[in-house]
């Protein structure tokens, strides 16, 4: 058996790509996502502004990737709360009140490039204490 020996600085230097590499990891997208993968872009990151109607959802999202995105949805919308199916008994999870977002709410919105299916919203609130 043959032992290769690594330099300490060739190990650390490798550390910076492989987090890079995990940052911009694909996400797998929730099995109520009807998109074809080739048309799907998903939005992740905490909700930067929030607003709801009777008629429709909007919401701007500061993703992990540092970009900012604005996603519109019409009312009742397809939403997840951590990939599972959204209920209404599920609002205070996500609002203080109607209308108002959570402190630090993250979302990821599953938005279909080619129009065929509306944008699916997946809430994903901070662990309650």
């Amino acid at each position: 058996m043959r032992l290769t020996i690594v330099p300490l600085a060739l190990a650390v230097s490798v550390t910076p790509c492989l987090l890079a590499a995990q940052r911009s990891a694909r996400q797998a997208p929730p099995s109520a996502i009807t998109c074809p993968h080739d048309y799907l872009t998903a939005y992740t990151g905490k909700v930067a502004s929030y607003s709801r109607s009777e008629t429709q959802l909007s919401l701007t999202i500061r993703t992990d990737w540092d970009t900012t995105e604005t996603v519109t949805i019409k009312m009742p919308a397809k939403m997840l709360l951590r990939s599972e199916p959204f209920q209404p008994a599920h609002w205070p999870k996500v609002e203080i009140a109607k209308g108002k977002l959570k402190k630090g709410m993250r979302a990821t919105a599953w938005v279909c490039e080619d129009g065929r299916n509306p944008p699916v919203l997946d809430w994903q609130p901070l662990p309650e204490r």
